[in-house]
């Protein structure tokens, strides 16, 4: 794929659209790191993550080798329950861009719409509950939803976030569950790939290990 994506404004648009009706889109042939911050830069504004990088490398990483605080962390190289990037954030990336790279890519990616996770709980509950937020760049509290932000925010991830009010921890049982246990879209990996996910919208898991599985490298990209 050419890396002027300005000459093919035809597919940034067809992407854009999937992006606001899915809450996702997926495309083929990003074939560089330089490709994948160009495919980016057409969705948000690059961010740096708490490293300072602009692009981060993923591996699954065992709980030894993980940052404290993280998903990794706490479930090693088990499967990912359904999260939102960068929930520890006081504003979470709007958009998050993944990247296959190379290796063993069997391990898929599941999004789920944050209105699926939330169906059929007691709507009051969730507009009131009050979560505080600590992942390991000070503590602040935080709702669940926002709906000031434009299209709504959804913040979501146990790995970070622990009810703070009886709201809260009425429905923390049931949304814990759900975010093991429903199953979302999966998206399975081929060298390449790119998954372009609204963040505010979508949340994401990965499945847990496969047989003899060897090294698996994804890029992200945080956008504002």
């Amino acid at each position: 794929m050419h890396s002027e994506y300005s000459n093919q404004p035809e597919l940034i648009a067809k992407l854009s659209r999937q992006l606001e009706t899915d809450g996702f889109a997926v495309v083929n042939g990003v074939d560089s790191t330089d490709e994948h911050m160009v495919l980016a830069s057409h969705f948000g504004n690059p961010v740096c993550d708490r490293s300072g990088a602009m692009l981060t490398r993923l591996t699954v990483k065992s709980h030894e080798e993980a940052r404290p605080k993280s998903l990794s962390a706490l479930h090693g190289q088990s499967a990912f329950p359904f999260h939102t990037d960068t929930a520890f954030w006081p504003l979470p990336c709007r958009v998050l861009t993944l990247r296959a790279v190379e290796g063993d890519l069997r391990r898929t990616t599941r999004v789920l719409d944050a209105r699926t996770l939330l169906n059929g709980l007691d709507h009051r509950l969730i507009e009131r509950s009050c979560w505080i937020v600590n992942g390991g760049m000070g503590a602040f509290y935080a709702n669940l939803r926002d709906a000031s932000k434009a299209g709504g925010l959804m913040r979501l991830d146990f790995g970070c976030m622990k009810p703070a009010n009886a709201a809260a921890r009425a429905i923390s049982c049931e949304l814990s569950t759900r975010t093991q246990q429903f199953k979302g879209i999966e998206i399975a990996w081929s060298a390449g790939m790119v998954l372009i996910l609204d963040n505010w919208r979508m949340l994401h898991a990965r499945s847990g290990p496969v047989e003899n599985e060897g090294l698996r490298l994804l890029e992200r990209i945080h956008l504002t």
